[in-house]
């Protein structure tokens, strides 16, 4: 399937589709949560100023928010540590499609070549990755477990 296919079966269905957007998230609360979806670096030029800095809530409101960021390749990372969110959640690494004992991750594909395994804290930036069910360069994994990720968000 190509990605015009998937994005208008979501949209058909209804689905809010984040690409170099955002959207404001209420839950009993005053205080949002700010989601913002970001296009693939490999395919596309994400425009993080267009989805992180044109948010349509007072500076003081947005600095209480808890911002999460998806972006398709985890090395967006270095072009967002300029903007201090909170979380960002990826995939595309496979977290190392093929892993070797000792050596950890020896088939990295652009986009993940910095940030590739589960887990990362960059600076104030917590940095999850997921392994994913699938593949990329190659048609098959070593020694990496898929993965479908759940992420639960509570607020202490």
């Amino acid at each position: 399937y190509t990605h015009d296919y998937i994005e208008k079966l979501l949209t058909d269905a209804n689905f809010t589709v984040l690409k170099n957007n955002h959207r404001l998230i209420y839950y009993k609360s005053n205080t949002p949560i700010l989601l913002v979806g970001l296009t693939s670096s490999l395919k596309d030029k994400p425009d993080y100023i267009g989805a992180l800095e044109n948010i349509s809530i007072s500076e003081d409101d947005l600095a209480d928010c808890y911002e999460i960021v998806l972006a398709h390749e985890p090395d967006q990372m270095k072009n967002l540590k300029q903007y201090n969110i909170d979380l960002l959640l990826s995939g595309h690494s496979h977290n190392g499609q093929v892993r070797l004992p000792f050596i950890g991750a020896v088939l990295k594909p652009n986009g993940a070549k910095v940030y590739y395994d589960e887990y990362y804290q960059v600076d104030e930036t917590k940095l999850y990755i997921s392994s994913g069910i699938g593949t990329s360069t190659m048609d098959f994994r070593f020694l990496n477990k898929p993965s479908i990720n759940l992420y639960r968000l509570y607020h202490n």
